[in-house]
């Protein structure tokens, strides 16, 4: 199942995670098209690259440029950073002292 496309931000990881606890996993994808089609779903193929566990994407971009004048193919790149929540995080306590919580 791919993230919802909505949820593929351009804000960036410290923006976004300020007080969660997070797994940062990059995410790529990449298309050489002159099918315009597929370069309107490009987003699509991105998404479907997200892990399953992700909340958000971060840090989204996305670079369209044309590869060649005659053909009119274009070379897609995007990327993005995937938050995946870590799960059973201790929260800091202020009687801890020294090692790890």
């Amino acid at each position: 199942m791919a993230i919802s496309i909505e949820k593929i931000l351009t804000i960036s990881v410290g923006e976004y995670a300020k007080s969660k606890a997070y797994d940062l996993v990059g995410v790529h994808f990449s298309l050489l098209t002159c099918d315009s089609i597929e370069i309107a779903n490009a987003i699509e193929g991105f998404a479907e690259k997200v892990p399953d566990k992700a909340e958000v994407v971060v840090d989204y971009q996305n670079n369209t440029s044309a590869a060649g004048r005659m053909d009119r193919q274009y070379y897609i790149q995007m990327s993005g950073t995937a938050l995946i929540p870590r799960k059973n995080v201790p929260s800091a306590s202020k009687d801890f002292v020294g090692g790890s919580p």
